[in-house]
Parts: structure tokens; C-alpha cells; sequence
């Protein structure tokens, strides 16, 4: 992607959608996105092409190589599995349900599936910036 993305804003506008649930989308690799300087200040560029695919039910999914289950993002961390849950539910970590990472649809629709952390979260939050958000 280069500079003719979309701001967090027009995504968020584009996809009705509030600027912190767009953050989490890219942090999550939902939605493609490029960190560029403007002006001094770092900001997101959404690709165009990515927030269609979004709207149009067909979003970016993150690769499977890029998450790890909670245990195991407990263990590279050095925390327990139950304080990675907790800065998930933060907004610290970035996670998605299996169904997002390509396995089968669970028949049980109220059956809640697998949870994966984004390597990219873990690598900010140990990097001391945290996930973005608005």
C-alpha cells in the first residue's frame, strides 16, 4: 500500500464504525492498514481495497503463523494465561476466535470459539506501546 490510503476517520466513517473498533480491526490484521509519518506524527493509512472487502463481508483475516493461543502468549510473555485474558479484555493484546484463522465453523452456533493472540499485539505490548487505540 502507499500513500493514497484511507485515514482512520474515513474507515471508520466508510465502515460506520468508531475509530477505537478500526484500531483494533488493523491491530488485528482485519483490516490492512500502514503506518506512515504526517507532519511529524505517525498514522495509519487504511488500504481502500481492504475496507470494500471488510464491508463487503470478505475481511483480511490475519495468517494463522501470525497468532498463538493463549497459553502460549502467557508463556513468551511471562504471564499467566488468566492476565492475558485480562489485557485482552483491556484492550492491550489484540485476539481473535478461531473461526477467524480459517478452521471449521462449529455447528453449536453459541459455542464460542478458540482464542489467538496477534504476534503483532504481543510485540507492541512488550515494546511498552500497547495496542493503538482512539
Amino acid at each position: 500500500m502507499h500513500a493514497a490510503g484511507m485515514t482512520v476517520v474515513a474507515a471508520a466513517k466508510a465502515l460506520r464504525l468508531s475509530k477505537a473498533q478500526v484500531y483494533r480491526r488493523i491491530n488485528a490484521g482485519v483490516l490492512a492498514a500502514e503506518l506512515v509519518s504526517v507532519d511529524g506524527k505517525e498514522r495509519y493509512l487504511v488500504d481502500p481495497n481492504s475496507v470494500t472487502r471488510y464491508r463487503d463481508g470478505t475481511p483480511d483475516r490475519p495468517p494463522a503463523a501470525e497468532l498463538v493461543r493463549v497459553p502460549e502468549a502467557a508463556r513468551i510473555l511471562g504471564l499467566s494465561p488468566e492476565q492475558v485474558r485480562k489485557l485482552i479484555r483491556r484492550g492491550r493484546l489484540t485476539a481473535v476466535r478461531s473461526t477467524a484463522v480459517g478452521d471449521k465453523e462449529d455447528e453449536d452456533e453459541n459455542r464460542r470459539g478458540r482464542l489467538w493472540v496477534t504476534r503483532r499485539s504481543m510485540e507492541a505490548f512488550v515494546a511498552g506501546a500497547g495496542v493503538r487505540s482512539a
